[in-house]
């Protein structure tokens, strides 16, 4: 969770971190967006600790790891459109209403993913709170531009 770094200025990291280290642990951190190996923009911090008492000197030579940019879209996991549920397709009034939010007016492009690019960061309430901040799958083919967009599927 990379919030954890700015939680009330900084001020929780440095707790972890100081209950790690008493309990004999030098760490290291970082953070690392998955962005580049899954097709979804997910940054997250990644803490690796290493035992004090043990010889040599392995935190420094400790590096993380270069993710290698593998380029994937949501394209690369999406499903057959025609497999996908009626359910899961926004209807005409429900597409309206999230065209009228404020949000979409400033950032329309934030609404609906461009199939070669990543997804942004999927929350617990993408369903439930579509009205705000969910981005969308475009239909595609004949119904491109035609047919609202649709959620992503648990697949």
């Amino acid at each position: 969770m990379r919030g954890l770094l700015h939680l009330e200025d900084g001020a929780v990291f440095a707790v972890v971190r100081a209950h790690l280290e008493h309990a004999g642990y030098t760490l290291q951190h970082e953070l690392l967006d998955a962005a580049s190996v899954l097709p979804q923009t997910r940054v997250r911090l990644f803490i690796v600790g290493f035992r004090s008492d043990l010889p040599g000197d392995v935190p420094g030579r400790f590096v993380f790891p270069d993710l290698p940019d593998l380029g994937r879209g949501v394209r690369d996991i999406l499903e057959d459109e025609a497999s996908v549920p009626a359910r899961c397709w926004l209807t005409e009034h429900q597409w309206g209403k999230v065209k009228s939010q404020p949000y979409f007016e400033q950032h329309p492009e934030a609404r609906v993913v461009v199939p070669s690019s990543p997804s942004t960061t999927l929350q617990s309430s993408y369903k439930s709170g579509y009205m705000l901040y969910s981005q969308f799958v475009p239909a595609t083919g004949a119904a491109a531009g035609t047919k609202p967009p649709r959620f992503y599927t648990p697949r």
